[in-house]
Formats: structure tokens, C-alpha cells, sequence
């Protein structure tokens, strides 16, 4: 008998940039695995897309953070820039609401990068698995830019 999977392994990057190892994002709740295992990438443009189909299960009332769930469980947290919450959303708009399904590649929010970076803030968009210990997740550690296209990690 023949099973068929209920998700794939792959999960894609959010948005196109240059990829940024947890390490090195700029804010000590993410470069640690405080939160989870993730990656930052450093935004080519302005669009965030689902790097997973799913449920979103969070969407924070500024717009800068979304979360989305696999339906094996798997938890992502998308937050873009780093002390944007300051921003109290101007410069970004959502594009799903919670207890929406998406598919991966589907755009959940368009942000402002220049109203970030005139902010002095840094756009630096974060992808946190929030339920990291509970699965077998590889990194890609990808080294230069990256677009949605490719992946960023393997979650099993």
C-alpha cells in the first residue's frame, strides 16, 4: 500500500534577498535559538510570501509579523525588520488574515523598505520555526542572494 505525504520537506525563503545566518541578524532574540532555529535574509523587495502551504495562525496588528502553520504542526514565525514594531504599521499592509489558508508562494504582506530604512532601522526579514526542537529542521546556510524560489531549509 502506498502512502501519500501530507506536506513536503522543503520550505521556501519569504522573500528574495541575501540570505543572513542566524548568527548574524542583528538582534539577540533571533541570532540565538531562543526562539527557534531560522535565518535572515536581507530583502531585495518588497513582498513577503508564504514559504510553506498552511494555516496563518498569527497576524500582529502592525503588520510586520505573521505566523504560519503546516499541517504537520510545523510553526513559522515571518517577522520583517528588526524593531519595526515602532513603525506601529505604517508601511506595511497585509495581505492575509488569520485562520487563512495559503499555499507556498502565496504574498502575505508588502512592506516599505524605505520607510524602514529612513526609520534607521534594519529591514532584515526573519524566519523563526518557533517549534524547532519538535522537528528534524537542516539549514541550507546559504551563502549569497536568494530568491522564494529556493530553498532554505528541509523539515522533517
Amino acid at each position: 500500500m502506498m502512502f501519500k505525504r501530507s506536506h513536503r520537506p522543503e520550505v521556501f525563503s519569504p522573500v528574495d534577498g541575501t540570505y543572513v545566518k542566524q548568527e548574524n541578524i542583528n538582534d539577540s532574540t533571533y541570532s540565538t535559538d531562543v526562539m527557534g532555529i531560522g535565518c535572515g535574509i536581507y530583502p531585495d523587495n518588497n513582498v513577503i510570501s508564504s514559504p510553506i502551504d498552511g494555516e496563518v495562525i498569527m497576524v500582529f496588528p502592525t503588520g510586520h509579523a505573521v505566523g504560519i502553520k503546516r499541517k504537520d504542526g510545523l510553526e513559522i514565525l515571518i517577522h520583517v525588520g528588526i524593531d519595526t514594531v515602532n513603525l506601529r504599521g505604517d508601511g506595511f499592509t497585509t495581505l492575509v488574515k488569520q485562520g487563512e489558508k495559503v499555499k507556498e508562494g502565496d504574498e502575505l504582506v508588502r512592506f516599505d523598505k524605505d520607510k524602514i530604512l529612513n526609520n534607521d532601522l534594519d529591514p532584515t526579514v526573519i524566519m523563526i520555526f518557533t517549534n524547532s526542537k519538535t522537528f528534524n529542521i537542516t539549514m541550507c546556510n546559504k551563502n549569497d542572494k536568494i530568491t522564494v524560489r529556493d530553498v532554505i531549509s528541509y523539515v522533517k
